[in-house]
């Protein structure tokens, strides 16, 4: 199903977002698209959200007619910072509430975070006159949690899974990348931007990657600068379209 997508040449992919597990607004989401039409789903790395998004799809009578895609990180990449408030530079100004568009963070006493729903957008660093606000990755570094997590996400029938490979260590994007290329038959797919590599060097991990999976086709998801605070400035937009049109240039069949 997916391939034959793929092979149209429109295909619309909707990214909920590698850390979005706020299950009220993914139910919303995957309902309110899945009813005008969409097909191909991209959710975090996160069994509940995947039985989730499958009940959504039942109700809708789309759940045969639809592809899910989850999408999984290496320690350090930005899809999956989750806020870090530190109280002692907080002064309460509440402009981070404010600003995030995932509700987030809250006032209780303090300012609190519902991790669950932080997106790791960015939007609340850029709002903090304080420099309260940091970041920190969750994904999962020990390899052991990682293979367990993607077994079981595996064994309840995904149709695509996409690595985001801009982390702080190489070699565990490849060691990632072989367990999945050796455990998982459907598409997988690479998610790259211009966050922390050069343009040379994310094509020289992309094309390995690529020869890593012999037998099937792999999927290119060029970001630009990932996360970067719903900065829509000519400046964002252009860091995009250039990883876009490197990836484009190269023949990476070689």
């Amino acid at each position: 199903m997916l391939e034959s997508l793929l092979n149209s040449k429109k295909c619309f992919k909707l990214i909920l977002g590698a850390g979005n597990q706020d299950l009220d607004e993914i139910e919303k989401i995957i309902y309110t698209y899945s009813k005008s039409g969409c097909v191909f789903f991209d959710i975090a790395d996160d069994i509940n959200v995947l039985n989730l998004a499958k009940d959504v799809l039942k109700k809708t009578n789309m759940l045969n007619e639809t592809s899910i895609c989850v999408s999984t990180t290496v320690f350090g990449d930005v899809h999956s910072d989750k806020i870090i408030i530190d109280n002692k530079k907080c002064i309460s100004c509440k402009k981070c509430i404010s600003s995030c568009p995932n509700e987030a963070i809250y006032f209780e006493n303090e300012i609190k975070t519902d991790l669950k729903k932080c997106i790791g957008c960015k939007k609340c660093f850029s709002s903090c006159p304080m420099g309260a606000i940091s970041f920190k990755s969750s994904a999962k570094k020990d390899f052991e949690d990682f293979k367990n997590n993607i077994n079981n996400l595996i064994e309840n029938k995904i149709d695509c899974i996409e690595l985001h490979i801009n982390g702080d260590d190489i070699d565990e994007i490849y060691q990632k990348w072989e367990y999945l290329n050796n455990n998982f038959n459907g598409f997988l797919s690479i998610c790259t931007s211009r966050n922390k590599f050069k343009d040379e060097t994310n094509l020289k991990i992309v094309s390995d990657l690529i020869k890593m999976k012999k037998n099937s086709k792999v999927i290119i998801q060029a970001d630009g600068k990932s996360m970067s605070g719903f900065n829509d400035e000519l400046k964002s937009n252009y860091e995009a379209l250039k990883c876009a049109q490197f990836f484009n240039q190269i023949n990476l069949k070689k």
